[in-house]
């Protein structure tokens, strides 16, 4: 009795595709993969996080009081923010940010901040790992959002 073996339709959802059934929150401290704190050119403190696949950077207080303070005028007291490093929103799950650390700077040279970010290669067919050096101030876009202009890592990939 020999049976003919029919093919089976599968459908595999994952995080890495936008079209999720459901949408999962962060869970914190849970979802946080890495962290790494920092002083900025002004005098404050950040963390660089490493959340559920994506690049953060986010104030460092010491209570919820600090970042409830009156504002007081053009440029005075800005209130902390967080902001996201990597990678853009509209990638639809192309980079995966796996590990990060901030690259130690000299203050007084440079307000420049980067960081060392273990990622997976967009432009890989397999997903590699590859190393990238981002810069992570708040003034800068984020990185990996244009499929055309993507980073290059400098090791793997």
């Amino acid at each position: 009795f020999v049976r003919e073996i029919e093919p089976l339709d599968i459908t595999v959802f994952s995080d890495f595709q936008e079209h999720q059934e459901r949408l999962r929150p962060v869970s914190v401290p849970k979802d946080i993969k890495s962290f790494d704190v920092f002083t900025t050119p002004f005098g404050s403190q950040s963390c660089l996080l490493t959340v559920r696949g994506q690049l953060w950077v986010a104030p460092v207080v010491a209570s919820q009081e600090d970042l409830d303070s009156v504002y007081l005028g053009l440029g005075q007291n800005l209130p902390a923010r967080r902001y996201r490093v990597a990678p853009g929103t509209m990638t639809g799950g192309m980079v995966r940010i796996l590990m990060s650390r901030i690259i130690p700077m000299p203050q007084e040279k440079s307000a420049r901040r980067l960081a060392l970010v273990l990622a997976t290669d967009p432009k890989s067919e397999t997903a590699e790992h590859g190393f990238y050096i981002l810069e992570v101030q708040n003034e800068m876009s984020p990185s990996f959002v244009d499929s055309q202009e993507l980073p290059e890592p400098f090791i793997g990939g």
